[in-house]
């Protein structure tokens, strides 16, 4: 069963940006609690080997990041037995804005946010 892995919380010009690890559940409030704001998501949303997409869209709703980038799915260059990306881009959709990008950068400015949560679909890096 899985369960909390060791989560990474860290800042950058005022910016707090959350990598979760492989989820196995959703943190409890109190959990989500200690963890204070968080601007920037890296979701592993993939399912298998950590939440899938309803879930993550449970934890985007949770912390209401400014921005969520979707990792660890299912892509032609990546066959796991995980969900693919687009099955967590239509259960977000609803709730944020997507963004598709043709990069596998992100520029975050806390100073400038979006006004809706933005979910961001970068091209994989080699």
């Amino acid at each position: 069963m899985m369960g909390l892995s060791r989560m990474i919380a860290f800042s950058v010009d005022d910016t707090h940006v959350l990598h979760p690890g492989d989820l196995g559940r959703l943190p409890t409030d109190d959990e989500c609690e200690h963890l204070g704001s968080v601007d920037c998501l890296m979701l592993p949303m993939g399912g298998t080997f950590t939440i899938g997409p309803d879930e993550a869209v449970a934890l985007c709703e949770k912390l209401q990041p400014r921005w969520v980038i979707p990792m660890h799915y299912r892509s032609p260059r990546v066959d796991l037995n995980m969900a693919p990306r687009s099955d967590f881009v239509t259960a977000v959709s609803p709730i944020a804005d997507v963004v598709q990008h043709t990069q596998s950068t992100l520029v975050c400015d806390a100073t400038n946010p979006p006004n809706v949560m933005e979910v961001h679909l970068l091209e994989p890096s080699r």
